[in-house]
């Protein structure tokens, strides 16, 4: 399990109005959350 959290304020401001999200400081953030989730699935499944 991590220990992680992405807090998202001001929502609104950070995605434009198809979705994506814009803020550079918030997508660097979210893709090491997403690297690291996988780095522990992998973890977890060679220890299957």
């Amino acid at each position: 399990m991590l220990d992680v959290e992405l807090p998202v304020g001001r929502a609104a401001e950070l995605f434009d109005e198809h979705g994506e999200l814009t803020d550079p400081r918030t997508r660097e953030r979210l893709a090491e959350i997403v690297s690291a989730v996988l780095a522990q699935h992998d973890r977890l499944r060679e220890a299957a």
